[in-house]
């Protein structure tokens, strides 16, 4: 037996560091790998290269507004001089993702020492955070301010765990800096979690110890909230200038019009509170499992380390608590005549409450799942191939269910937080053949688990196959479940996401964008359907507005609110559906001289606009009226239609 043989499995040199650093990377491009312009990179990717170029689309109304994430569009924005919007998008993309792999292998061989364990717990990460956030949170995805916000908390936490607090405020006030919520929740959460572990820590004077450990972090918590002025200062700057009752106003905008999806559990599907918090008693099994395997009088840094994370985590979930007793405790107060509306809380729920847990409580149960996993199976000559390949079909066809059972609440939530309902929906047959297949498969896992008993070394012994299965469903699950999902996904050809969801509307899309870019002055702005992002990246073109690009600051949102109303609602339609409608209905409904008007007032010089719906063109009333609007048009395809604004409306229309 080699040198390498006789090495123990808890032992990292840097050859294996950067290669499970880069394994990680695979797994999170393999989740985050979509064509540009994907979800919300128009949005950063454009402030981040008006910040620097002001020329750049100077009319658009959105990129006036103020900055409210200037770090981010300061740093990033800098290499929009060298790159190209898709090549800056690329580059952002994978700089994140690198640092974030080699942050959460860090964050991973700090809590569990043991060689490749970062692979495993961040697919378990990624597919929890998926499956059963509570609010929308994400980790991987279009480049913007968090996915560097995002490395920095992981490695601030390894630190925290490692106890080098002062270094650890010092990467979590940076992280602050490009993205004040992710990191300054997760300092907030941080700080409760120091003190119990000073405070249980000293066995007298804990008041002098709490003393002496301020004294001692001090340099790196000064230095760290100094740096994280830089994202926080923008962002309490956001309501400067604005009346009480404008900022009032538009912070009820931002919480119960714009994110309820975000920021009001009460009117997302119960589905999603209720999936959540069976994530949460998972994670306080799995917790109260693990506190059995080990001493509670160990001192180890694993442990210790393992100790502090879990605490982090509750910690989380305690702040997702008191958003929630916000916002139904507000329903309860209106109910009972104390409050006259629940809007009064969206002055306390627009800081994102549940952000820190939708991704705290996944991570805290692939890291429970996976050390638990290590230390009840002491016996790893029973890791056959045999028995991981029963294993692997356990978590196919458990997640298959899952997998279409989630994708149809997806629909549902689309629909009820307003946002385009563009999620794909397992047929039926597949449905019923997911479910059929995980009965089965669950059976044999049963039956193959209640035969693996091996004897725990650990001072508490248990019941092997209850914890082997439970630990397995949820941490060996997850990866596989991905990993497969995203294969057979992503084995045909991507349509980007902030496009037209069809192939062919897409490619149309394309078309029109590619005209106005040749065939239409720079200082042109456009009337735009509301739920297409893509517009200024294709076009190259300022808009009138979209739904994505909703400005920070209050005076903004409350104008950007008003012209939203006024261009993509239908007239007199005060119904949560009015938001729903294609541009081309809106327009039919109103007629040309309407929208002419205000398209005149706003400085609107073009539209673009989707071709009518079969059911429009068998109404006598709509065809004369979209007539009456191609007699403007200047170029169409059989998805869109370009139409130049006339300079004075000859219609009649009423």
């Amino acid at each position: 037996m080699n040198e390498s043989e006789k090495r123990d499995n808890t032992t990292f040199t840097y050859r294996q560091i950067i290669l499970e650093s880069l394994i990680v990377f695979l797994m999170l491009a393999l989740y985050g790998y979509w064509p540009t312009p994907d979800v919300n990179e128009q949005y950063y990717i454009g402030k981040a290269i008006h910040f620097w170029n002001p020329d750049w689309l100077s009319n658009d109304t959105f990129f006036k507004t103020p900055d409210s994430h200037w770090f981010f569009y300061a740093t990033f924005g800098l290499f929009s001089k060298f790159f190209s919007p898709v090549a800056l998008a690329w580059f952002g993309r994978i700089t994140a993702w690198l640092l974030t792999a080699f942050a959460w292998q860090c964050l991973s061989r700090t809590l569990i020492p043991v060689r490749y364990a970062a692979i495993g717990t961040v697919c378990g990460l990624l597919f929890f955070l998926d499956a059963f956030h509570l609010a929308g949170e994400w980790l991987v995805g279009g480049i913007e301010g968090k996915g560097y916000a995002f490395p920095l908390v992981f490695w601030g936490l390894a630190l925290f765990c490692q106890r080098r607090y002062s270094q650890a405020w010092l990467a979590l006030g940076l992280a602050s800096a490009f993205h004040v919520l992710v990191g300054g929740w997760t300092v907030l959460a941080l700080l409760p979690v120091w003190l119990f572990e000073t405070w249980s820590s000293a066995e007298q004077g804990r008041i002098s110890a709490i003393g002496r450990g301020l004294k001692r972090m001090a340099p790196g918590l000064i230095l760290g909230g100094l740096v994280a002025l830089l994202g926080l200062l923008p962002a309490l700057a956001l309501d400067s200038g604005a009346d009480a009752k404008t900022a009032r106003l538009a912070h009820q905008i931002y919480v119960f019009v714009r994110l309820p999806h975000h920021l009001v559990p009460s009117l997302l599907p119960w589905i999603f509170p209720v999936r959540f918090f069976a994530l949460v008693a998972v994670t306080i099994l799995l917790a109260c499992l693990w506190r059995r395997t080990v001493s509670t009088t160990n001192a180890s840094d694993r442990i210790a380390a393992m100790r502090i994370f879990t605490r982090f985590v509750f910690v989380a979930v305690a702040i997702a608590f008191c958003g929630l007793l916000l916002d139904y405790g507000s329903l309860l107060l209106v109910k009972w005549e104390i409050l006259a509306d629940r809007y009064v809380t969206a002055d306390l729920l627009r800081f994102y409450f549940f952000r820190l847990s939708d991704w705290a409580v996944p991570a805290g149960l692939a890291f429970l799942a996976c050390d638990l996993f290590t230390r009840v199976w002491p016996d790893r000559s029973a890791l056959t191939v045999p028995r991981i390949i029963r294993f692997t079909l356990v978590a196919a066809g458990s997640f298959t269910l899952v997998k279409c059972l989630l994708e149809r609440q997806a629909q549902a939530v689309a629909t009820a937080a307003t946002i385009d309902p563009n999620f794909p929906v397992a047929p039926r047959p597949v449905t019923a053949i997911a479910f059929l297949l995980t009965v089965c498969i669950l059976a044999g896992f049963v039956l193959l688990a209640n035969r693996t008993r091996i004897d725990s070394a650990e001072k508490n012994s248990l019941d092997h196959a209850r914890v082997l299965s439970l630990a397995l469903l949820l941490f060996l699950a997850a990866p596989l479940y991905y990993t497969v999902n995203l294969l057979n996904l992503k084995s045909a050809p991507l349509l980007c996401r902030s496009e037209p969801p069809k192939a062919s509307i897409a490619a149309g899309w394309r078309q029109a964008c590619d005209w106005i870019r040749g065939n239409t002055p720079e200082e042109a702005v456009f009337l735009t359907p509301r739920d297409v992002d893509s517009f200024k990246w294709c076009a190259n073109r300022a808009q009138a507005g979209t739904w994505k690009e909703m400005p920070q600051d209050a005076t903004s949102i409350v104008r950007w609110y008003k012209r939203m109303e006024r261009l993509y609602t239908v007239p007199n339609d005060t119904s949560r559906t009015r938001w729903n409608q294609a541009l081309v209905v809106v327009m039919l409904a109103k007629g040309p001289r309407r929208v002419y008007d205000e398209c005149r007032e706003l400085g609107l010089d073009w539209i673009i606009a989707e071709a009518p719906p079969w059911y429009m063109t068998t109404n006598e009333t709509a065809q004369n009226r979209w007539n009456e609007f191609l007699a403007d048009s200047v170029w169409s395809n059989t998805q869109y239609t370009i139409i130049r604004v006339p300079e004075k409306s000859a219609t009649t229309d009423p």
